[in-house]
This record gives C-alpha cells, structure tokens and sequence, in this order.
C-alpha cells in the first residue's frame, strides 16, 4: 500500500530542487559536525594506544604533573621485579621561530639510547623515502647535541637531515640542536633531543619531569606500579605511576573543561540544525497548502495528509543523515593531518558504528519536531478558508 505513494514522495522532494539540496547538505553538515563532537568525546574516554603501550607506565610527580622528580629515582626504578627500562624525560618549553599554534609540537629531552627501547612500535626512517634507516638512530645517539623528529614535523617544516633547529626557552635555556635521525610510528609529531645537553644547559639540576617504564609483562603493571609509589611515598618528591592512557587524560585536563565545551559545541549544531528545518518546513507548508486543501477534497483524510508529509521530511532527514554520519566514519578510516592535531590526541581515533547508527533517528527526530506544527496546522486547516487564503 506504501509503495504506490512513492512517485508522489519523490516528485514533491525534487519539486524544489534548490532548496531540497540546501536543505540536504545543511542538516548533512550538522550531523557530521555532531558525530564527530561525540566521537571524540567517546575518544577522550578511551583512547587507543599503539602496540606496545600495554607494557608501559608513566611515574610523575604526586603534587603536580609539572614539579620535577629527582633523576636518581630512575636507577632505583630500575632494580624493582618486573621493570624492563626506565627512560627519563624532561618536558622542554620552548618556541621554535614564533610563538603561534602552527609552531607549536612536543618537545622533550630524554635519554637517548632508551628511546627505541622503551617505544619498539616507532622504526627508523628517511625523512624523504619512508625507507626504514636504523643507521640514522646511532648517529642521534653519538652526537650529544643530535635530535630526532618526527616524520610529519620533517614533511610540515621542510627539515633534512643535519639541519639546525634553534628553540627560544620558556623559563628554560636556549637550545641549538641538529637533526640526526627521524621517527615513524603510530605517533608521529614529537622532537627528542639528549636530557645530558639540556642538563649541561641548565646546570645539572638532576631533575625530570616524568620516567618513561616498560615492564617485562603488561600483568605486571599493577604490582610495579604499587612498588614504585611506595618506594618513593616519604620522598621529597612522592611520585603518582599510572598508565599511558591515564597519563595523557592528564593533558586533556590540562585544557580545561573539553567535555562541557564539546556539548556546548553539539547543542549549538542541534539547534541550527532544527532552526534550518523549521524555516525550511515553514515555507513549503505554506506554498503547498491550496495544494493539500485539494488533497483533502479528493477524499484524503487530514491524518493521511500529515503522514505523507512527514515521511517527506523523514526521507530527506534520513539521507542527510546518511550523508553527514558516513562522512564523519569516513574521514577517521584513513590517515589524515586530523590525526596528528591537539598534540597527538586524535591519534588511533574511529567514529563507532553504533554512534553514526544513532544519527539516523536522531536526524529523523529533528526533522519532525521541526515540522509537526505547521503540517500539523495547514493538514488540519479548513478547506474552503484555505482555498479563499491562496486563491
């Protein structure tokens, strides 16, 4: 019974050409923005780390994730059961050319010859091919002023290997660094040059800002853990050891309420987006109603009227939907420079079917609220007053 009213569904959403694509990609770009808001806060919850990164805890500070930990604690570290390597690291605030978001990557001093140790998921490459060059690794570990960068940083800058890079220290000494060596990996917009060359610098303070462990099995994560914490609990310095994933919430954190801005965000889009219906359903309801007062003369009921015009709205809501959640799974199934944004925080990041499925009824939904008053009005609306209105 359904299927004979087709052509006329058809016909009446092609009628206005024009506005049925506006309309379309319109509420197309509001899903997407939507599906990609909620991805991401789904994302932030449980973001995925690379192969390798079940074996490994961060330990820092207790008090605060920026006071240092004395650097002695490494080799204390290293005699607890079950600890494979320690790396330390020092994170290194510092401006490369000018102070702007597109200058901006992690940098960070660390001891180089852990680095490939305690990260075995990153290889060795030429900054130009791809190719992999473990020999460029052993260059950056003989020069004790070498760096290694990662691939994208050589890719968006322009860097080659042996170039010099200059930092502007923040509260910090200058550094003056040649790249020797280049990472790839599932991070891939990091700079590492020796904490030896930034202690030397600062006047071998012996401080880092966290260590970098990598345990012999990823069940012994728990029990190490513990042992680390109660080993330094009445230190000047007691230390908080926690996993990757937990350690990178703490950079989220760090940048404020993300979630509530991210809702605020997914509202806003919701709302224009059924701002854009409403005036768009507002519109035909009025230009069709002499054409729906004839509906009715016909002999259609006015609850068969308002059920045609619905499932208009509702086709064209559910291709909009389509459109806008395919796009949003579609743009995070393949790498892209999204990936490396935010420091790294997209990294591994996927829309879950199960969200883009939720935005077919969601745009539905919106599509009909935003349509069941004034269909509601001209389906119901005297015939003959109709046709004496737009006569």
């Amino acid at each position: 019974m359904a299927l004979r009213y087709l052509p006329f569904l058809r016909r009446n959403l092609l009628r206005n050409r024009r506005r049925s694509f506006l309309t379309l990609f319109s509420l197309a770009a509001s899903i997407f923005l939507v599906v990609v808001l909620e991805g991401l806060l789904r994302h932030l919850d449980d973001m995925p780390r690379a192969d390798g990164s079940e074996k490994r805890l961060i330990v820092r500070n207790a008090q605060n994730f920026k006071d240092p930990i004395p650097a002695s604690f490494g080799g204390k570290i290293h005699q607890i059961p079950g600890v494979q390597g320690v790396c330390a690291l020092f994170l290194y605030w510092g401006i490369y050319k000018d102070l702007k978001p597109e200058y901006f990557f992690p940098k960070m001093a660390l001891d180089a010859e852990r680095l490939r140790e305690n990260y075995p998921e990153t290889r060795i490459v030429d900054p130009e091919t791809g190719a992999e060059r473990p020999a460029l690794f052993d260059q950056f570990v003989a020069d004790r002023r070498g760096a290694s960068a990662g691939i994208n940083l050589y890719r968006k800058y322009g860097w080659k290997i042996g170039d010099r890079i200059v930092f502007r220290g923040m509260g910090l000494p200058d550094v003056e660094v040649t790249l020797r060596s280049c990472y790839d990996g599932p991070e891939r917009s990091s700079f590492y040059f020796h904490r030896a060359y930034l202690e030397e610098l600062m006047g071998n303070p012996g401080a880092v800002t966290f260590f970098n462990v990598i345990c012999e099995n990823a069940e012994d994560l728990p029990s190490v853990a513990s042992s680390i914490d109660a080993l330094f609990a009445n230190s000047q310095a007691p230390t908080v050891t926690e996993t990757e994933k937990a350690f990178q919430g703490q950079w989220v954190q760090m940048l404020g309420n993300v979630r509530f801005l991210l809702r605020a965000i997914g509202l806003a889009c919701g709302f224009a987006m059924l701002c854009v219906s409403a005036n768009t359903l507002a519109m035909t309801a009025r230009e069709r109603a002499s054409e729906i007062a004839v509906m009715k003369t016909l002999g259609f009921t006015p609850g068969k009227v308002l059920t045609l015009l619905l499932s208009e709205v509702a086709v064209l809501c559910a291709i909009a939907s389509a459109i806008g959640s395919g796009g949003a799974v579609a743009m995070f199934l393949f790498p892209g420079p999204w990936h490396d944004m935010g420091g790294g925080f997209l990294l591994g990041m996927r829309i879950p079917p199960d969200l883009a499925i939720a935005a077919l009824p969601l745009g539905i939904f919106v599509g009909w609220a935003s349509a069941l008053w004034p269909f509601l009005r001209v389906a119901h609306a005297p015939i003959a007053s109709t046709i004496r209105r737009t006569g």
